[in-house]
């Protein structure tokens, strides 16, 4: 039993921030010399929403990796101060579940208005900060390829894990 739970562990709080650090080198250096002009699929906001949405609202596991999000991109962007994007990435997930729990129920409608939300939100802040760089095809690009990916992912789980709505 005990040996049960140092798996958990492991799995939980070791594997699952090296996946997030994958997945963030991956979006930042190898996908946009695939994809043309530099489009890419937000991976890191992606793992991080999903993993808010689906865990049940008191589980705290969303909340690390949310940190270990923030602590990614604070270390790669170079703000003015360390823990922006910490800050946000917790917000970001209270807010999840806070909306999740608020429509009660795991549907596509639920899904799709709290992943808009946590996007756009999400890209606002990425605005304000890197707003010389802004391009609205870039960003309906984005946005379209990274809610596909999310919807895709949405059918996923519900066909995996039929959760009572």
């Amino acid at each position: 039993m005990k040996n049960n739970h140092l798996n958990i562990f492991i799995t939980k709080y070791l594997i699952w921030p090296f996946a997030l650090l994958a997945l963030f080198f991956i979006e930042l250096s190898f996908l946009p010399q695939l994809l043309p002009w530099g489009i890419t699929i937000d991976f890191v906001f992606l793992l991080v929403f999903l993993n808010c949405f689906f865990r049940k609202k008191n589980d705290y596991f969303s909340y690390f990796l949310s940190i270990s999000a923030g602590i990614f991109l604070d270390i790669y962007s170079g703000q003015l101060f360390f823990g922006f994007w910490i800050l946000f990435f917790i917000l970001l997930a209270w807010l999840i579940k806070k909306m999740s729990f608020l429509m009660q129920g795991l549907n596509i409608f639920s899904f799709l208005i709290n992943f808009s939300v946590a996007y756009l939100s999400y890209k606002f802040f990425s605005l304000l900060l890197a707003w010389r760089n802004f391009s609205w095809l870039n960003f309906i690009i984005t946005f379209a390829s990274t809610m596909t990916m999310g919807i895709i992912s949405f059918f996923i789980y519900a066909s995996l894990y039929k959760k009572e709505s």
